[in-house]
């Protein structure tokens, strides 16, 4: 089911950005965004573990990560 969402241009991702380093990490693709919003943080937990600063988190529907 995923992958025909993601084909559609349905499926959401998640975009964390950080400032220190400064990096942009993309996630997914989840069925819903209430799915990427909680798998998110623990993506948010494992950079603050390793430090990282100035963490953004986004939620993009379709393949805007392209």
């Amino acid at each position: 089911m995923i992958d025909t969402l993601n084909a559609c241009r349905q499926a959401w991702w998640i975009e964390i950005l950080t400032a220190q380093p400064k990096c942009t990490y993309y996630f997914g693709p989840f069925a819903g965004v209430w799915e990427a919003e909680v798998a998110s943080k623990g993506f948010v937990e494992d950079l603050e573990g390793e430090f990282a600063q100035g963490i953004k988190v986004l939620y993009h529907r379709g393949n805007n990560h392209d």
